[in-house]
């Protein structure tokens, strides 16, 4: 059953790759390093400006896959300045499935905890993340043109992708 975990497995797989372990407690998680490169600049000057291009990046990602969702998948192509091209076809994969299921959701996912994993250097630079995925406030119904769209949520789903 297509739920809260496809749209969360799908924001989870966004241009810049994202490890979802930023609910885990703080001694659990691998010490950041930088991805080796044959450049000698880095993109960023610290980890903060890789954090906050990362977060921003990810977080342009998310708006506009839940918005994509919210329209029942249509337009999926909209999603691809915010991918990578092998990414796009996984993503748009994704939302035909939720088209043709005649689905769409409410709400927005949101995500704390963000931490750099690791960053490289470069013009495209790849970033890893940590950080907590919250879909808690989407749901994902049946596509009626009525306000008593019934939710095809799991009652037991798990809102919180770690």
């Amino acid at each position: 059953m297509l739920t809260r975990r496809l749209i969360a497995a799908s924001a989870a797989a966004c241009a810049v790759t994202v490890a979802l372990a930023g609910c885990t407690p703080p001694d659990q998680r691998p010490t950041p390093t930088s991805i080796p490169t044959t450049q000698n600049s880095p993109a960023f000057a610290s980890d903060q400006d890789a954090l906050k291009a990362a977060t921003d990046a990810y977080a342009a990602y998310l708006k506009m896959s839940d918005t994509i969702f919210s329209q029942g998948g249509e337009n999926p192509e909209r999603i691809t300045p915010f991918v990578s091209k092998s990414m796009a076809v996984r993503e748009m994969s994704g939302y035909k499935d939720f088209a043709e299921r005649r689905w769409r959701s409410t709400g927005s996912s949101e995500f704390d905890h963000v931490k750099v994993q690791r960053f490289g250097a470069g013009e495209r630079v790849p970033i890893s993340l940590y950080l907590c995925l919250d879909v808690s406030a989407v749901d994902v119904l049946e596509a009626a043109e009525d306000i008593s769209a019934e939710s095809v949520d799991a009652v037991d789903d798990t809102d919180t992708t770690v």
